[in-house]
């Protein structure tokens, strides 16, 4: 099995580390010659908790029942399969220092499907300000 997995969001400005589309949507590749088609796609809501039990399952390893992902493989036979109904994230800390924007710490939640999203802003009373706006401009 060959897995390409991204670690967060598009690596356009503002994109990386959000709660929204940009930062959530990452890219996920997983192939295998007995298991999927060339070309396949599949757009299920899964998490990053899928992948090791999908892998250690697909290499005959006893998943533990620790973990708590779901084997993506029937994905991988059926387009239609949707491991989750619902997808959980968080931000978190970012920087260093104390929280003086949303940019160094950010606790934030998110829970969403495929049609909805509900986004917890803890920190309302700070400005929210995207990990990927630091800008060091010297002169």
């Amino acid at each position: 099995m060959i897995a390409f997995i991204g670690d967060n969001g598009g690596a356009l400005l503002r994109g990386k580390v959000t709660l929204y589309a940009k930062g959530l949507h990452v890219p996920l590749i997983m192939a295998h010659p007995g298991l999927n088609k060339p070309g396949q796609q599949v757009s299920s809501n899964v998490s990053g908790e899928d992948h090791a039990p999908t892998i250690l399952g697909v290499a005959g390893i006893t998943i533990p029942k620790e973990m708590t992902g779901i084997r993506l493989v029937p994905a991988f036979q059926n387009p239609s399969f949707e491991p989750h109904d619902y997808v959980f994230a968080v931000r978190g800390g970012h920087c260093f220092g104390l929280p003086t924007n949303t940019s160094n710490f950010d606790p934030g939640r998110t829970v969403f499907t495929k049609k909805y999203k509900l986004i917890y802003n803890t920190l309302w009373q700070l400005t929210y300000h995207p990990v990927t706006l630091h800008l060091n401009i010297s002169g």
